[in-house]
């Protein structure tokens, strides 16, 4: 996932102060995902498949104050939560669905 301005520019999205990407089967965030998104208040990443989160992933949201990552398969958070000192509403409820194998019968 990147959000780049483009020719025709995509100020709307830059400009916005809250983003839904629920049941998008996003698989990680990079270092580059969410970069230009500085005036971000809330961010809906819920229900993905997001396995790893870059350790500067969230470098620029600065004004974050709600992030649900609620319903993926993070391993692990890491330092990628470091940047986010506006944050209040945190959701990290977590799914993770093992192999039937993993259980006996």
């Amino acid at each position: 996932m990147f959000l780049r301005k483009n020719k025709k520019g995509n100020k709307s999205i830059l400009s916005s102060s809250r983003l839904l990407f629920r049941r998008n089967s996003l698989q990680r965030l990079g270092r580059f995902s969410l970069s230009g998104l500085s005036r971000l208040e809330t961010l809906d990443l819920h229900d993905n498949r997001i396995e790893s989160l870059a350790e500067d992933a969230f470098r620029d949201l600065k004004e974050l104050q709600g992030l649900d990552l609620s319903l993926n398969i993070i391993g692990t958070v890491g330092d990628a939560l470091e940047p986010l000192g506006s944050l209040m509403k945190l959701n990290l409820v977590i799914s993770i669905t093992f192999p039937t194998k993993c259980f006996p019968p």
